[in-house]
């Protein structure tokens, strides 16, 4: 039996009032634009990478551990194409 966990990830963005309605243009545009990439390569990160405490433990580590445990089986070589097309920050 499989066990799944499910984590939060979230931004917080302090932005004065006065700077939002005096701004010629869509600066709440723009930053909910930037958070959701920041969200997204950090939830990216983690998912492939992992950190095993208080997060996922990422496809490397289940990787790694694949070696260990051959039930896991899951081939390294799959992971390669992933690497070279990931998104970077």
């Amino acid at each position: 039996m499989i066990s799944l966990s499910a984590y939060k990830y979230g931004v917080l963005l302090q932005v004065a009032r006065e700077l939002i309605d005096d701004t010629a243009v869509d600066l709440l545009g723009y930053l909910a634009m930037q958070a959701g990439r920041a969200l997204g390569n950090n939830f990216g990160n983690a998912l492939v990478n992992g950190t095993g405490s208080g997060g996922p433990n990422g496809l490397i580590n289940l990787a790694t551990s694949a070696l260990l445990v051959p039930r896991l089986a899951f081939p390294v070589r799959r992971l390669m194409p992933i690497s070279w097309t990931w998104n970077t920050p």
